[in-house]
């Protein structure tokens, strides 16, 4: 997709923004890339940058940007996923004040990251992010800051658009704003949009009883507006908490994990929207209490952290059908504490550690396997996105 951004940095953010951590470090022009997450220093939340280089190793955190004085903490009851999103160099982050509602877009180079503009996200709690051509689309997931759903209301979608001379202005597009009213105090968990872009999927939470989570479909047009309705929904579902795409011989399909019971679904994305059933893999005997919130792909291979349970677990697709099946029950347990956040890129998974607040690193084997290579910095711990300054 991508955005395309005029660059605006100045010189003056090496001094003046950036908390450097590390002086005798590979010097910031080098960095290819750079990992972005929350930090809650127990005073507040910052932003927090680690410079990524040629062999895809993490060094830092280099910067830290304050961005707040609530804590991430409900994102973390919540269990939502997707908290930041990166398009070209900019970031869009949910702000983490109590009651804030609004969210952000700043603007990064190796040397740190810029707040451009802030608008109100439209609905109670943004918690996740996603975008399709120049259109930004929240969820508000509605939850209330401790991670609870009662009397928070109902989930809702809610869109801008990047503009001025400079691309630095977030205006909302009212016309795109989608109510899920029918999911009042369920809260939602994660907003995606199809890698065709002709559909956007919104999974609720349910936390009204553990068959309330539901997959909820809308169309989008060639401006990329959602559809008044939505044109599918899935329902009766354990609590979706995380999804990610796939595409296979022309078909595109969603891969789900469900908190409720750490189970990994997959359905194929139909030519109208619908969902239909593939596979079902369970990924821990130890169902709810596992804590799979989280997941990342990378190839034909899908990861899921446990955060009560300090693991990963993995699993296969078949691209001749686009199953799932159970790969490893504990692909990695080295270096994690409390794993929460994941990405996955250039064979490295890297995964966000709760307890700790380091990024622990994989490297991801031509098999599936993990192996570990090594545990970074203290700066992390909710939310990651990868920004690309090539």
């Amino acid at each position: 997709m991508k955005l395309s951004f005029l660059p605006i940095f100045i010189s003056l953010l090496s001094g003046a923004l950036v908390k450097s951590t590390d002086e005798d470090s590979l010097s910031l022009t080098d960095a290819t890339s750079a990992i972005f997450s929350y930090f809650d220093s127990g005073s507040g939340t910052d932003l927090s940058m680690y410079l990524r280089f040629d062999d895809g190793l993490l060094e830092g955190p280099r910067g830290f940007f304050p961005i707040g004085g609530g804590s991430i903490l409900g994102f973390s009851m919540a269990a939502t996923s997707k908290l930041i999103l990166s398009e070209g160099t900019r970031l869009f982050v949910r702000d983490p004040f109590e009651n804030a509602n609004t969210v952000s877009m700043y603007d990064t180079n190796p040397y740190g990251a810029l707040l451009l503009d802030t608008a109100d996200s439209g609905g109670n709690f943004p918690c996740s992010l996603t975008s399709s051509g120049d259109v930004i689309y929240v969820l508000n997931c509605a939850f209330n800051d401790d991670g609870t759903a009662d009397g928070a209301g109902a989930p809702s979608v809610t869109a801008f658009r990047v503009e001025g001379r400079l691309k630095k202005n977030l205006r909302r597009l009212p016309n795109f704003s989608r109510a899920l009213t029918e999911y009042e105090n369920q809260g939602g968990s994660q907003i995606g949009i199809t890698p065709n872009g002709k559909f956007l999927i919104v999974a609720i939470h349910g936390r009204s009883s553990p068959e309330a989570g539901a997959l909820v479909v809308f169309s989008l047009n060639s401006f990329g507006q959602p559809s008044k309705e939505p044109v599918y929904v899935l329902d009766s579902l354990n609590q979706p908490v995380a999804f990610e795409f796939a595409v296979y011989n022309g078909k595109t399909f969603v891969y789900a994990v469900t908190l409720g019971d750490a189970t990994m679904l997959a359905y194929r994305v139909e030519e109208n929207g619908s969902l239909s059933f593939v596979s079902s893999a369970v990924g821990s005997p130890d169902g709810p209490r596992a804590g799979l919130c989280w997941i990342a792909r990378y190839g034909n291979y899908l990861y899921g952290t446990n955060a009560p349970l300090s693991s990963v677990s993995s699993w296969v697709i078949d691209p001749s059908d686009g199953s799932a099946s159970l790969l490893e029950v504990e692909a990695a347990t080295e270096g994690l504490k409390v794993p929460y956040d994941v990405l996955a890129s250039d064979s490295i998974l890297y995964v966000v550690n709760r307890v700790g607040g380091t990024i622990t690193q994989f490297e991801i084997a031509d098999d599936g396997s993990l192996n570990y290579l090594i545990e970074t910095g203290v700066g992390a711990t909710g939310g990651i996105a990868l920004v690309n300054f090539e």
